[in-house]
């Protein structure tokens, strides 16, 4: 699958890849820790925030990765 929304990818993935744009390849991989059946309210939790967080580092500095 590929998304541009990263809530939607930590949500329904096991790994999460990022792409540099020019050329596009793969810079970062990230696994997702959690089970694989997942409900609504993971979104807050800290661990599901730090994810993010982590992968938006990715995506502004691909190159650092």
């Amino acid at each position: 699958m590929i998304t541009h929304d990263i809530e939607e990818a930590i949500f329904l993935s096991q790994r999460i890849y990022v792409m540099s744009a020019h050329p596009g390849r793969i810079c970062s991989e990230f696994a997702i820790p959690f089970a694989e059946h997942r409900s609504m309210d993971i979104k807050m939790e800290s661990e599901f925030i730090e994810m993010k967080r982590r992968i938006i580092k990715a995506l502004s500095d691909p190159n650092d990765h």
